[in-house]
């Protein structure tokens, strides 16, 4: 049992192990590519700075939930600490973005374009682990079905909806979420048909992680828009419908 304890102790908090799992959508792993901060700062240093940026991500949401706690506000408040930690945390694996994945479907009433494309792009960050693990078929599987569905479903809502509340937002979200779509088509295209280069035989892994880091730090400043001031008015049509 004393044994066991250190080993349980170095899963939970394993300093040892890197700041970054593998090619991780995150803040850490995006900033490698631009520059390798663990090759210049120890392992103590990394820790510290992982710490207060989490810890900078995190607290903002959570003090304005508790100066102004609404419903709503409670569940963006969860969105907005799950995605911080995912971003800035020390070591953080790729399924732990599963966690805001949860969150943010307790938005999709509403706020339904922007939940289905976190969701893509959720599946998509995660698609460098699975093909490792064989799993590629069932990947590209569930995701087409997945997106079929959400088309459906997204249509239906948009054909029920009166025209008159039909926000200038709204359209470009619809747009940019199509355009998002079709650059994870082209980054699985360009892995099945494209052989990497021997110099760099994780580049598409890479970019993928980049791609994805990409949207999530879109993501986790839209969320705390929509938690500061309140859902904006191309998510209160049903209210004003009503």
């Amino acid at each position: 049992m004393y044994t066991t304890i250190p080993d349980v102790i170095i899963r939970l908090f394993p300093f040892n192990r890197g700041l970054f799992e593998d090619k991780v959508a995150n803040f850490w792993c995006s900033l490698s590519l631009i520059i390798k901060i663990q090759n210049h700062v120890s392992t103590v240093t990394l820790v510290r700075l992982a710490l207060f940026a989490t810890l900078l991500a995190v607290l903002p949401s959570q003090f304005h939930l508790c100066r102004y706690p609404t419903p709503d506000r409670f569940i963006l408040a969860l969105t907005n600490s799950a995605m911080g930690f995912f971003l800035f945390s020390f070591h953080v694996h790729e399924k732990t973005i599963l966690i805001p994945g949860v969150t943010t479907l307790l938005l999709f009433s509403e706020s339904p374009v922007v939940v289905t494309w976190f969701q893509v792009i959720s599946s998509f960050s995660m698609y460098p682990l699975l093909h490792k693990d064989g799993q590629s078929v069932m990947y590209l599987g569930s995701m087409g079905l997945y997106l079929v569905l959400a088309l459906v479903v997204l249509r239906n809502r948009l054909l029920h909806q009166d025209r008159n509340f039909t926000h200038k937002l709204d359209w470009a979200l619809r747009h940019v979420f199509v355009g998002s779509v079709l650059g994870c088509v082209l980054l699985h295209l360009g892995e099945m048909l494209i052989e990497p280069p021997i110099r760099y035989p994780y580049l598409f892994p890479t970019l993928n992680a980049a791609y994805s880091a990409l949207h999530f730090g879109f993501f986790f400043c839209y969320f705390h828009y929509l938690q500061y001031t309140g859902l904006p008015e191309l998510f209160r049509r049903r209210t004003k419908v009503e």
